[in-house]
């Protein structure tokens, strides 16, 4: 069957299906033939709601609920968190908070819980957390703003509440002098000027708008024109209201009428009075911290060497002076020495991006962690982490630790790749280590045959004699496209030209054309007629081990790392998962957001997913119209797209059966009858 025919039978097919799924909701339509009633007597299947407490997986110690499930998707970006409706992807999230589970049992079997540096981990996580609820509770619940304050502050600062006069023009603008008399003589001829501004204004944006620019501030600026102090100034001083004025800045010639003005106004208090209660509760806060911080620096004697601070770069420091002191303290846990400074700095620089070579930046970021310590060793001192040891916040976070903890140690520590291991892969995989042979050429393009082939006669002597400069000065001279000076790399062996995509010919050319040769004039796939030569060729090259060896680890140890952390999920499994019942997970979306879902699937190329898509429909929509769709639209993914002939068939013959009057009963005939016996061409002519 030629292809032309077999893309036939799919149109043909995917039209009938849409028909088909039309007749299945519309009245139906009169027919020669007698209806049959429908073996299958369509009930709509409602979503039911699962009670937020439901255990989905029971475990040893504790348990994976529903609430579990929806609180995990609630931190999703809401654009994500319509894929984790579905049963499968409710599955997928019941899984992932499973997998931490398990680990997480797996360290308290361990007794990660009392490890040293588990709960030097721990302290780290928990301190923004703490401090956070610290300033909350000290700081931000003990400000109060009430109305007398938010008056008081209105009276004294009504300036900052003022709107600026504004203006509004009707406005023409030309860019030469013979254009701004012309009209001008038609201005005091009478002509009107919004006609004049549709005829002759070279400017888009008021010209669009019929000369209108509005909210001109005496900033300066002017919309649509840009920074021009001139014109803003005769906007402004202009008085009368109609009279068009004229005037020649840096920008132009401009034509302007004053059409309104709108003088100076003080904003109301009701309009502001939420800004200023912002504004006044987070002044008073940083009052507050800022004294709190001044109070505690002399409490615990803090002194900072300012000197030290600004002359060193502490990321290139010798460590034989990480000993120096940077932030003195009578208090040992808040005394800075240049080593803590260069870990401190050295986190900053990569995870914030943070340039803490520069000295302020650098005073800004060492300042900004001791107020942190300050205030965390306060909070501590108060007994703050005890009041607060039940909070969610900073249970999840301990608990993240110690999972982070024990799969460092399960898994990746166990994932170590030996240099016999990589010498072993990379011998084995050489092939996949070599650079592959490629060529550059250059090329002349033109529009017309006559220009290539008189062009071709000049660059074929200046080929020959291998002079690229001059070669380079004729191209720019002649050649239409005079990017990278023509130059094409690099051209593999694989029917593909840089920047033109699939041309095998131009390809084949590329690859079998020998030094100092002139390729004949041919035209590429844009229509452009081109004759090029070959610059250089790169020979295949093994890379070495050396330079292949990091990725080779790397990749060596994911692997191994996956198999690992495998292997450990069903030895914790075994160890203390009790029971399952992912069969108590509802969908919670429609049967048309599901065929959404299993099409854009189909876009993407991912068949596997739309296909859970199609069968969660199955299962939750049996009404005989979006059920049989689905059971459709799967059996035609298993034929056309995952070339899985035998289970297409069984799909086909089941649907059959179980709708025996179903409206796209004749496309599944057809389907299995060309599965199995080959494609028929008559059908396809005949429809």
């Amino acid at each position: 069957m030629t292809k032309h025919l077999k893309m036939g039978l799919k149109i043909i097919l995917i039209l009938g299906f849409l028909l088909s799924m039309q007749n299945v909701f519309a009245k139906p339509a009169k027919s020669t033939k007698k209806a049959k009633k429908p073996a299958v007597v369509a009930t709509k299947v409602e979503t039911v709601a699962v009670p937020k407490d439901t255990i989905i997986v029971q475990l040893t110690k504790g348990t994976v609920t529903t609430k579990d499930m929806d609180f995990k998707v609630s931190k999703l970006h809401p654009m994500y968190q319509s894929r984790y409706k579905t049963v499968e992807g409710q599955k997928q999230v019941v899984e992932a908070i499973l997998q931490e589970e398990l680990f997480y049992i797996e360290s308290l079997e361990q007794n990660y819980q009392n490890k040293p540096e588990v709960l030097e981990a721990i302290k780290i996580a928990q301190k923004p957390i703490l401090n956070e609820k610290f300033y909350q509770k000290e700081i931000v619940d003990k400000v109060k703003i009430d109305d007398k304050d938010i008056n008081q502050y209105y009276q004294n600062n009504k300036g900052k509440f003022t709107i600026p006069p504004s203006i509004k023009i009707r406005h023409l603008q030309v860019q030469t002098q013979e254009e701004a008399n012309l009209v001008k003589s038609l201005i005091d001829k009478g002509n009107n000027f919004e006609e004049l501004i549709a005829q002759h204004s070279t400017n888009k944006y008021s010209k669009d708008k019929k000369g209108i620019i509005e909210n001109i501030r005496h900033n300066g600026y002017i919309t649509g024109i840009g920074r021009d102090e001139a014109l803003d100034n005769l906007i402004f001083s202009s008085t009368t209201n109609g009279k068009i004025e004229s005037i020649q800045t840096e920008t132009g010639f401009h034509f302007i009428q004053k059409i309104e003005q709108v003088d100076e106004q003080i904003k109301e208090l009701d309009a502001v009075k939420k800004d200023i209660a912002s504004q006044l509760k987070m002044s008073k806060e940083r009052e507050l911290y800022d004294s709190l911080i001044n109070k505690l620096q002399k409490d615990y004697n803090i002194v900072i060497n300012n000197d030290y601070i600004k002359t060193t770069d502490f990321l290139s420091i010798h460590p034989e002076e990480f000993n120096n002191i940077v932030i003195n303290s009578s208090v040992p846990e808040l005394v800075y020495d240049a080593k803590r400074t260069f870990f401190l700095l050295k986190n900053r620089y990569q995870m914030e991006k943070m340039n803490v070579e520069n000295p302020e930046a650098r005073k800004l970021a060492i300042m900004d962690d001791l107020n942190g310590s300050l205030v965390y060793y306060y909070a501590i001192s108060k007994g703050f982490d005890k009041t607060i040891a039940d909070d969610i916040e900073m249970i999840k976070s301990a608990k993240s630790v110690m999972v982070r903890m024990v799969y460092q140690a399960e898994v990746t520590d166990q994932a170590k790749i030996s240099d016999s291991e990589i010498i072993e892969y990379y011998n084995a995989h050489k092939d996949a280590y070599k650079e592959r042979a490629y060529r550059e050429i250059r090329q002349f393009t033109f529009q017309t045959e006559k220009q290539a082939n008189k062009t071709r006669k000049k660059a074929a002597k200046l080929i020959k004699k291998g002079n690229e400069e001059k070669i380079i000065d004729l191209l720019r001279k002649e050649s239409n496209n005079v990017d990278k000076d023509g130059l094409l790399s690099p051209i593999y062996n694989n029917g593909i030209v840089p920047t033109y995509g699939n041309d095998v010919e131009y390809n084949k050319m590329a690859i079998e054309i020998k030094e100092k040769e002139v390729s004949p004039i041919f035209k590429n796939n844009r229509g452009e007629y081109v004759f090029f030569y070959l610059v250089r060729i790169t020979e295949e090259k093994q890379k070495p081990l050396e330079e292949v060896k990091l990725s080779i680890q790397s990749n060596a140890q994911r692997r191994k790392a996956t198999e690992i952390f495998k292997a450990k999920l069903e030895e914790y499994r075994a160890k203390y998962v009790v029971s399952e019942h992912y069969e108590l997970l509802k969908t919670k979306v429609t049967a048309n957001e599901l065929f959404d879902l299993a099409e854009d699937a189909q876009k993407k190329n991912s068949y596997r997913d739309a296909v859970i898509y199609y069968d969660q429909i199955i299962k939750e929509f049996t009404n005989g119209v979006d059920d049989y769709k689905a059971w459709f639209m799967k059996a035609f993914i298993f034929s056309e797209n995952m070339n899985n002939k035998d289970e297409a068939i069984r799909l086909y013959k089941e649907m059959l059966k179980k709708w025996p009057n179903g409206e796209l009963n004749d496309s599944a005939s057809y389907m299995i009858d060309h599965i199995t016996n080959g494609e028929d061409e008559t059908f396809i002519l005949s429809e």
